[in-house]
């Protein structure tokens, strides 16, 4: 019940960086209606005496407190309701501070200002300002003797020397925190963002692994809903394991680099993703409009990776070539990842078997051979 309530029913978890600030607005709003509602029978019983001012207080007091958890609870945008809440706080604070002036104590109820402000407005620039208006107003209250609570200057040089230091000290220590809370966060986030991307690219390339291919492919399948085909093309190397016992693994390497960008300067659109699914695999996902252009693309690929003109130590070609499985499918529903990966594997070690240097489509197993598919 108590999870319930500070999270306005699971907005948020321990987590979210959002935590912190919406369960001090509860919290805060919390106590606040508690604290106004025994205010108001106080005041309307007689106890504290009679005044118009303190039972208006009471009443917008607790009508605010009220409007921040209803809001929050209805789903209020975080940002608005911390600045309202904020506003709601100022308000209130200085208004106990006037309407109860008869107390000494009451002019250091807004001394509790600092902590929640920073944390609401999330913003040491912002709150700061706060802070120093909040001095200046409780100035106003004790120099005009608003209340009828200090009798000489000295207990007003007193006073607000007193506030100044209260309040700085607070200032100082909160900016403190929410600076080095902010870096915090700052750094979690960047490092979140590097594991992201670590965990979904290839560290050699830079391009899209093989968990990512399973992600994109499920969502490609939901999401078709245009006139474009789906088209996945997988191509392999040729003769890379002789590349590599021939010139060594860094040049292995750097042909992989190599071939990973003239693969993304071919496919550059923003739709298509190009991926490295292990050794000298790679794996585009592409959108055509139809199987011709799926068609013009596969060969354009191989002849962008002949000709790059790096030597090959074995096989009947002067370059390195690359063989490729080419699959294609019609808007909608589609097999998953794993079937799409077969179908396409196998199409792929089809065309090496019947030559290599070319692309044999999964769906039907024709073949590129002499310009004829």
């Amino acid at each position: 019940m108590w999870k319930d309530f500070i999270t306005s029913g699971g907005r948020s978890t321990l987590e979210d960086p959002d935590f912190l600030r919406l369960s001090i607005m509860n919290v805060m709003a919390g106590a606040g209606c508690v604290a106004f509602l025994l205010f108001l029978v106080l005041d309307s019983t007689g106890s504290f005496g009679w005044s118009t001012l303190r039972i208006a207080t009471d009443l917008l007091g607790i009508a605010l407190t009220l409007g921040v958890i209803v809001g929050l609870r209805a789903g209020a945008p975080l940002g608005v309701m911390a600045k309202l809440s904020h506003l709601a706080l100022f308000v209130l604070l200085l208004l106990l501070a006037v309407a109860r002036g008869e107390s000494v104590l009451a002019v250091t109820i807004p001394l509790i200002y600092p902590a929640p402000a920073y944390l609401l407005l999330d913003s040491v620039y912002r709150a700061s300002i706060g802070t120093a208006l909040m001095v200046l107003c409780l100035y106003a209250v004790i120099l005009t003797n608003t209340g009828g609570f200090f009798e000489d200057m000295v207990a007003v040089l007193d006073g607000a020397l007193s506030i100044t230091l209260a309040m700085a000290f607070q200032a100082a220590v909160m900016a403190l925190y929410l600076r080095s809370r902010q870096q915090s966060i700052a750094w979690l986030k960047s490092l979140k963002d590097t594991l992201a991307f670590q965990s979904a690219h290839d560290p050699l390339t830079g391009l899209q692994n093989r968990y990512t291919f399973d992600e994109v492919i499920s969502r490609e399948m939901r999401r078709r809903s245009d006139d474009r085909l789906f088209a996945f093309l997988m191509l392999d190397i040729d003769s890379f394991k002789a590349y590599n016992d021939t010139f060594g693994h860094p040049e292995g390497d750097e042909l992989l680099q190599r071939l990973a960008k003239a693969v993304q300067g071919l496919f550059n659109r923003a739709e298509d993703h190009v991926f490295r699914l292990g050794g000298e695999e790679f794996g585009i996902v592409f959108r055509p409009r139809d199987r011709s252009e799926a068609a013009l693309m596969a060969d354009r690929l191989l002849e962008v990776i002949e000709s790059m003109e790096v030597p090959s130590p074995g096989g009947p070609h002067r370059h390195i070539t690359a063989s490729a499985g080419l699959l294609c499918r019609a808007p909608g529903p589609g097999p998953d990842s794993e079937t799409i990966y077969r179908l396409a594997d196998q199409a792929m070690y089809r065309a090496k078997e019947t030559g290599r240097a070319r692309w044999v489509e999964a769906n039907d197993e024709k073949r590129k051979n002499d310009g004829t598919h």
